[in-house]
């Protein structure tokens, strides 16, 4: 069939050397034009491939063509064997030693047998101190109570009142009486006490915070005592101040946070120092030796005035017999 397709479409066409057999004749019937014409000598190329049971045929020239046989194909695996080939792989690969190398941890250790001994509360809440200053936070909440969040700056008169160590008792006391979620801000900069009384050496500061180096998040740690937190500040030179121009952002922060935040500022006379933290806060209090708030300087004390500071009271200590 192939070969008589491929000669009508030569005939068609007057392909090279079909010579007509003679002049076309028209057709008795019909009228159309039949044109006859005799093909060459030449055998034209073909094969033809049937259906089942059916011999090939073909050309002499085109089955005289030989294909080399192919290659018989392995049949594929089965998906078992094929599990079992790779757990096989897996079984024959030589396990490596593990290598490990130790680094110390550098950060704050929170221990609270580190805790200093003049935190009484936290050592011996049964201890008439400890109730006298379960008494004094009684009173003090009671005088902020139509504050919400509030940030409250204690100040001493002078070095070595005892400032540091009435605040963090106070904050531990209102920890653990009253369920809040407090921070103690340290920021004396020249003598920074709130670390070390809580056991502990940061890393990173209050400054740092306030001059963009670290995050406020990475720096306010955790202690002992149940939510309690601490922003701690590191040792500078005299004449190295604080970057006061966040603090009032600084503060808007703490407050978002905690319930109740509690600044260790420096002492009255450090004015520049302190006037940030007091216009920032909702009150302040005054920490000086017992029987010396009759003598307290009026110039600081007016200075605080014109920064709004409320002065909301004074603490007064003294050593214990």
């Amino acid at each position: 069939m192939a070969r008589m397709l491929e000669s009508l479409k030569r005939g068609y066409g007057m392909p090279q050397g079909a010579v007509p057999a003679e002049a076309p004749k028209p057709h008795a019937q019909s009228g159309e034009c039949v044109m006859e014409w005799a093909l060459d000598e030449a055998e034209v190329p073909f094969i033809e491939v049937g259906g089942p049971g059916k011999v090939l045929e073909g050309s002499a020239e085109v089955l005289a063509v030989a294909h080399p046989a192919q290659a018989k194909q392995p049949p594929h695996p089965s998906t078992e064997q094929a599990l079992a080939h790779s757990s096989l792989l897996a079984q024959v690969a030589q396990p490596r030693p593990l290598a490990v190398t130790f680094e110390p941890w550098t950060g704050p250790r929170i221990d609270s047998s580190a805790i200093a001994r003049e935190i009484v509360v936290h050592h011996q809440p049964e201890h008439a101190i400890s109730k006298q200053y379960a008494g004094l936070w009684n009173t003090l909440a009671a005088g902020i109570a139509e504050v919400s969040h509030p940030l409250l700056v204690f100040v001493g008169l002078k070095p070595h009142v005892g400032t540091t160590t009435v605040l963090l008792n106070l904050a531990v006391t209102a920890a653990q009486r009253s369920q809040r979620r407090l921070v103690v801000v340290d920021a004396q900069l020249q003598r920074p006490g709130i670390a070390p009384r809580l056991g502990f050496t940061p890393e990173a500061d209050l400054d740092d915070v306030l001059a963009g180096r670290a995050a406020l998040e990475h720096c306010v740690l955790g202690t002992a005592v149940p939510a309690l937190h601490v922003l701690p500040a590191l040792p500078r030179q005299p004449n190295q101040g604080l970057a006061t121009e966040g603090i009032a952002w600084l503060a808007g922060r703490l407050r978002q946070r905690f319930d109740l935040v509690l600044v260790d500022a420096p002492e009255l006379e450090n004015v520049r120092d302190i006037a940030a933290w007091i216009a920032a806060a909702d009150g302040w209090f005054l920490v000086c030796p017992h029987g010396e708030s009759r003598t307290l300087p009026r110039s600081p004390l007016d200075t605080m005035t014109r920064f709004a500071g409320k002065l909301r009271g004074v603490f007064h200590t003294a050593y214990a017999a």
